[in-house]
């Protein structure tokens, strides 16, 4: 009771119906609204109404964007479009989901009319982007051999004519975030029985009496701080998950007249994690400019700067001996000698390497990577006295650098003496390294197109697109 169904279909105006108690069949009669069909749809090099498409074309907007408290363009998208499947298989800070249309591979992605790759559109600012169109079928096939997987095109936002009025507006949000998934391991004493019965299973001979009394001590917990006896239990799992905070900030500002029209934004993210930290700042000024009424300039231009960094670790897979750690190591066992967070303990297994105690920057080290990304996009679009023709010119220039930084340090294990108060070193992690590095990329993109939109006779619609485009990578 109070509640209501909203039925929707393309051509027609959505209609809510008002359910109130036991109801089991419904009459709905939808109307035509023209005003959806004449909807403008980005394409490839264009947009559409989208009553005029013919192809399969899905597309999004910035409110379903944001509706996800996420730090990827891929994150944002899971859910949100049909045929589009999205699956981030790592969970790390920054990571990104992997999104197949219709189950081919990866596609090809468009921001703004350039070519662009998965990287770049990951790490847009998610308030930034007006719409994301996915294109599923031969209409893609304008862009090429290259886009036999589908197209994504992202168009970012531009000013509106506000008549002159300034809009400011801010978007935040902060939270916690954890693993909700992970097994549950043995206590000490569940792992010392099992020992015990496995033991017994071999026909190994056992105390039993002895093994009662151990038993007993590891159920009770038991702890004697004067001489060290400890049958504690250590989780493993819950020391290292942790609820760990996710920030974003942003503020844009749009506006514009007949003439002129301007948005701008500057965004900010912050996702923490267990092991690895991830943090983002993006900017994004979009200007256009009608200099006659046939002659217009536009100008979008993005830039960011990521970092993740983490601890400098034995292993190029850097959560290999996190994740095991949590598994694997023995809950008779603790991180800390004398529960002294400045001396890790060492345990037996793995030689230490699974220690999670020892696995942070101010013991072990850091790992570093930033990335500094620019790219400006300007284009001229001339509408012709020839009716319907329209000619537009583009050049896009994209820089990248990758700057690593890693720093593994040597460093020790101990053990706590009782009798004498003392930390002694029982194991010293010789392998220490440094290692600094740089790539770019650099991308200039070139465009030139020749639109020809006319109707004849009211009836006839004819659309032609001519163009040029060449890119060159380095």
């Amino acid at each position: 009771p109070g509640q209501s169904l909203r039925f929707s279909y393309l051509g027609y105006a959505d209609h809510v119906a008002k359910i109130s108690g036991a109801v089991s069949h419904l009459d709905v009669q939808l109307e035509e609204s023209s005003t959806s069909l004449d909807d403008v749809v980005v394409v490839a090099y264009g947009t559409q109404r989208k009553g005029d498409v013919l192809s399969s074309i899905s597309t999004t907007g910035s409110k379903e964007l944001m509706r996800a408290p996420v730090s990827t363009t891929s994150g944002a998208l899971i859910g949100k479009i049909a045929g589009v499947n999205s699956r981030n298989t790592e969970g790390t800070p920054g990571s990104s989901a992997n999104i197949q249309i219709r189950n081919l591979g990866t596609p090809l992605y468009v921001i703004d009319g350039v070519v662009s790759d998965a990287g770049h559109f990951n790490q847009l600012g998610l308030t930034d982007i007006e719409s994301i169109s996915v294109i599923k079928d031969g209409a893609a096939a304008i862009y090429g051999v290259k886009a036999a997987n589908g197209v994504v095109l992202v168009q970012t936002k531009r000013g509106k004519n506000t008549g002159g009025r300034i809009s400011v507006g801010v978007n935040a949000y902060y939270g916690w975030q954890s693993w909700n998934r992970f097994p549950e391991m043995g206590n000490a004493y569940e792992v010392t029985r099992a020992e015990y019965e496995g033991q017994i299973n071999s026909g190994v001979a056992v105390d039993v009496a002895a093994a009662k009394e151990r038993l007993q001590k590891y159920k009770e917990g038991y702890y004697n701080p004067e001489t060290g006896e400890d049958y504690r239990s250590f989780d493993w799992t819950s020391f290292a998950r942790k609820n760990v905070p996710q920030s974003y900030f942003n503020i844009y500002s749009s506006g514009g007249g007949d003439r002129v029209n301007y948005y701008v934004s500057i965004s900010k993210v912050d996702q923490d994690a267990v092991f690895k930290n991830f943090n983002r700042a993006n900017f994004q000024a979009n200007v256009s400019a009608n200099i006659t009424d046939n002659l217009s300039i536009s100008m979008a231009s993005s830039g960011r700067k990521e970092v993740r960094k983490n601890p400098g670790l034995e292993s190029d897979d850097d959560y290999m001996y996190m994740r095991w750690g949590m598994i694997a190591n023995d809950p008779r066992y603790r991180p800390y000698a004398n529960d002294n967070p400045k001396y890790p303990a060492y345990n037996d297994y793995g030689n230490g390497l699974f220690n999670l105690g020892a696995k942070d920057i101010s013991n072990a080290g850091f790992y570093e990577d930033i990335w500094r990304v620019f790219q400006g996009t300007w284009d001229i679009q001339w509408k012709t006295p020839l009716e319907g023709l329209t000619v537009k010119g583009l050049y896009s220039y994209y820089y990248a650098t990758k700057e690593r930084t890693a720093f593994q340090k040597a460093y020790d294990f101990y053990s706590y003496d009782y009798a004498t108060d003392t930390y002694n070193v029982v194991k010293r992690m010789e392998d220490s390294w440094m290692q600094r590095g740089e790539d770019g990329i650099e991308e200039n993109t070139y465009q030139f197109t020749l639109n020809y939109d006319r109707t004849f006779a009211e009836d006839h619609h004819v659309t032609v697109l001519a163009g040029f485009e060449a890119q060159n990578r380095k």
